[in-house]
């Protein structure tokens, strides 16, 4: 996670992220007292949208907790009726449960308190993890900058309803709600960060009260059953092509793997099972790897023991290099990998294949905060099998989560669903 330049730790480090306060409207009366409304929304970064992933920080307030019992103008109240009904027909037409409607009301509560709004955090000094600005907008501030569509597309409440139901392909592939393992049954918030990819995962949770009154309201059925037959269209779209763009932690511009394979999941991708020919730690420069909080340049160009250091190796490994005649290395290809959050964006400058389907032999990629022990730096590991049942078993280095802190091994005993990881980069060729 740690390059020469930066020397950031790659562990459980918060990534403040920050909220845009945004006067939506002026002073109203409720008996004596004047009221300010402020609607407070949340920076999106990689597709939430980020993230990737992928990042603890102070809570960021859903927009519908403002409500204090005071209430809302009637406009924004009739706005957030509306949207919560286009919401639950779009889900409903799309063959999926009433649970669908519920868990996107409650996103987009979280992210615009159902209103569709043309602005996000542009020009507060919010970037996504790779540095470009960033560009939310509409129910769920989907980016337009990071493949959710255009303009038009993220503002138009029914198009941007089917984008986060059922990814920004509308495939029931490309990261959407129904490529989360277990949505229909997991904890709401944590099913949203999956699709979302808020700084903090905990954070659609505030939403939850005043989503309820907003279905409630709105009459709503989120008991309804999904319907497989209008399932059908959808779940039938024709493989990607090489050429399209995949959204994986905010879209790539590489090229993308074109796997068959469909998960039990309802449409979440999986790989080909198999596994590394050696399953046992090849990392060939641990006698010389330092303590922890000191940061030695390797042969690779990154330091011994980082995250970045055993991902690079393991690449240089399978292109046939050796410790002694180095092929894959920090600049390789002409693009400076950097942080482990980096890699994702150097590997579609290089144009590399980035994928949302796992591969053996391929690096396991998080954003900042993006995972369990993953910090600011962002993260990468290498998948070392992927099971039956499409779950990966990641390798790593540096991940205080699954070992001792500081530069140290590990490979994870228990496999994850392979939504877990932020992307999968595809080893070139040379």
């Amino acid at each position: 996670m740690t390059t020469e330049a930066s020397r950031a730790q790659d562990r459980g480090t918060s990534l403040w992220k920050p909220l845009v306060t945004i006067l939506v409207i002026g002073f109203f009366f409720v008996g004596s007292l004047i009221v300010v409304v402020t609607f407070v929304v949340s920076s999106i970064g990689y597709s939430n949208n980020s993230q990737s992933c992928e990042s603890g920080s102070p809570d960021n307030q859903a927009i519908g907790a403002v409500d204090d019992g005071l209430g809302v103008p009637e406009e924004l109240h009739d706005e957030q009726l509306r949207n919560a009904r286009i919401i639950d027909r779009t889900a409903a037409a799309l063959g999926l449960s009433g649970q669908a409607s519920r868990i996107a009301i409650i996103a987009a509560m979280g992210e615009s308190s159902l209103i569709n709004i043309d602005f996000g955090d542009e020009g507060q000094g919010v970037t996504n993890p790779d540095g470009s600005a960033t560009t939310s907008k509409g129910l769920f501030q989907q980016q337009t900058s990071q493949g959710w569509g255009t303009v038009e597309q993220v503002t138009d409440p029914e198009h941007a309803t089917k984008s986060f139901l059922l990814g920004p392909r509308h495939d029931g592939a490309s990261r959407g709600l129904v490529t989360v393992s277990g949505w229909e049954t997991g904890e709401i918030t944590r099913v949203i960060h999956r699709v979302q990819r808020n700084s903090n995962a905990n954070h659609y949770a505030d939403s939850y009260g005043p989503a309820e009154k907003i279905i409630r309201e709105a009459g709503i059925d989120v008991d309804r059953s999904a319907d497989e037959e209008d399932q059908e269209e959808w779940r039938g779209t024709e493989a990607r092509s090489p050429g399209d763009s995949a959204v994986a932690g905010g879209g790539t511009r590489g090229s993308v793997a074109d796997l068959d394979g469909c998960s039990s999941d309802g449409g979440a991708r999986a790989g080909v099972p198999g596994r590394t020919a050696d399953g046992k730690n090849t990392y060939p420069w641990d006698a010389v790897t330092p303590a922890p909080g000191v940061y030695n340049v390797d042969p690779v160009r990154f330091f011994y023991g980082e995250c970045t250091s055993y991902a690079a190796w393991k690449v240089n490994e399978l292109m046939g290099g050796s410790p002694t005649d180095i092929i894959f290395d920090n600049n390789f290809g002409g693009h400076t990998k950097g942080n482990g959050g980096e890699w994702k964006s150097a590997w579609e400058a290089s144009g590399w294949t980035v994928s949302t389907v796992p591969k053996v032999d391929s690096v396991a990629w998080w954003g900042p905060n993006g995972g369990a022990g993953v910090g600011a730096a962002g993260h990468v590991g290498w998948v070392d099998e992927i099971t039956e049942d499409g779950r990966v078993i990641i390798s790593e280095y540096n991940n205080s989560y699954y070992a001792p802190p500081g530069h140290k091994y590990s490979r994870r005993s228990v496999a994850i669903d392979p939504g877990q990881v932020g992307a999968y980069l595809y080893v070139p060729e040379r």
